[in-house]
């Protein structure tokens, strides 16, 4: 179960045609708008699904390409996370390896949304006719609801001394500070948990837990942090018997 609970903070983007490659370069239409680190320089860049030779070979070269640096590699998604030097660069680095690149988008700013009603949740989850029953059944049988499922949260972190979540948490990681401790300064990550996975009103109230937070204390992260954080969740994923 992944739950990731966003919105985009910065307007739609816009695609550059007219260049002298065929990557497609994505921006934002807003030139104004801040930049995650103040460097617009920063994309996340995909990888074609079909290209000739191994992925690791296109992912060496790019790597020995100037004018870029490679910030992270995200291979189950066939991405990379660099920063461009300048302008000029996109479009000589984009030439240089069209034959590979698919496009190439600029990070940005992800804005956490929350909403007030908690136990809305779990009455809809249970019943596909309307109207509500303002109950919730777990399946018959069902004495530790969630026991053997791995819940994995990319949000603001979570308060992890929480007695909703007492002796499941089992792995965490902050993507913002970059750095063991997942603590949620902000409350959402910890209220979307709960949703999820607490055991007062959650779903899978005995699930086991792993959190990322990709989320600042004002509930705004960037897309750069929240793929390095989903690369990180699907290799503890990986090998977990359910997730």
């Amino acid at each position: 179960i992944y739950t990731l609970s966003l919105h985009d903070a910065l307007p739609i983007f816009q695609v550059s045609v007219g260049n002298a490659h065929s990557v497609r370069i994505h921006r934002s239409l807003d030139p104004e708008a801040p930049c995650p680190s103040g460097d617009c320089g920063r994309f996340v860049c995909k990888f074609k699904d079909a290209i000739e030779g191994s992925l690791g070979d296109a992912l060496s070269s790019l790597r020995n390409t100037s004018g870029h640096t490679i910030l992270s590699e995200h291979h189950p998604f066939r991405m990379v996370a660099t920063t461009f030097h300048s302008d000029e660069h996109i479009d000589t680095v984009c030439e240089a390896h069209q034959h590979v690149l698919e496009y190439c988008e600029q990070d940005k700013f992800i804005q956490g949304y929350q909403e007030s009603d908690g136990r809305y949740n779990l009455d809809r989850i249970d019943q596909r006719r309307l109207p509500l029953d303002d109950d919730f059944i777990y399946p018959s049988g069902t004495n530790n609801p969630g026991k053997t499922i791995h819940v994995f949260i990319l949000d603001s972190g979570i308060r992890d001394t929480h007695n909703e979540f007492a002796g499941r948490i089992e792995s965490q990681f902050d993507f913002v500070d970059n750095d063991n401790d997942a603590t949620d300064c902000h409350g959402h990550g910890t209220h979307v948990a709960g949703t999820a996975v607490g055991a007062t009103y959650g779903a899978a109230r005995s699930a086991s837990i792993h959190v990322a937070r990709v989320l600042d204390c004002n509930n705004a992260g960037t897309l750069i942090d929240i793929l390095s954080a989903l690369n990180w969740e699907i290799g503890r994923a990986s090998c977990r018997e359910r997730v």
